[in-house]
């Protein structure tokens, strides 16, 4: 007997920074092409994230405790992908992008182009006023 699910909606897509790096890799590889995509929010734009992978930084236990008062989807380091902080202060590296309606591009050309840096945090939701400091007031996604 067949199970029958709900259909799915856009928003099924939201990356949710709070979980583990390897819970968000398996997200973002069971939705990349051809399905809708996993997206995120920054500057309070859409952004689909079409490739990452788990970092694997072998002095991480070193900077934890640096660690612990940023929150999961801030950006930390650009340098072989954009390595994002996760939940359980894990790494995930994000290698493909694309805003929305925009073009896909490798990590290296998104952040040229976007002048993307260090301690930008990714976000849940859309923000007002096209900024994503916590201080703004989150906007329903209407997707």
């Amino acid at each position: 007997e067949a199970t029958e699910m709900p259909k799915r909606r856009p928003q099924d897509g939201i990356i949710d920074w709070q979980k583990n790096a390897m819970q968000l890799f398996n997200w973002v590889r069971a939705l990349t092409h051809p399905y809708p995509g996993a997206f995120t929010f920054l500057r309070g734009q859409k952004l689909y994230i079409w490739e990452a992978r788990i970092a694997h930084y072998p002095q991480m236990d070193k900077h934890i405790d640096k660690w612990q008062h940023l929150a999961p989807g801030t950006v930390m380091s650009i340098n072989d992908g954009v390595a994002v902080l996760t939940g359980q202060n894990e790494l995930l590296t994000l290698h493909r992008l694309q805003y929305e309606g925009g073009l896909e591009w490798d990590w290296h050309t998104f952040v040229n182009q976007e002048k993307l840096l260090v301690g930008e945090v990714f976000q849940r939701f859309k923000f007002k006023n096209n900024d994503n400091l916590k201080s703004s007031s989150p906007e329903k996604i209407n997707d």
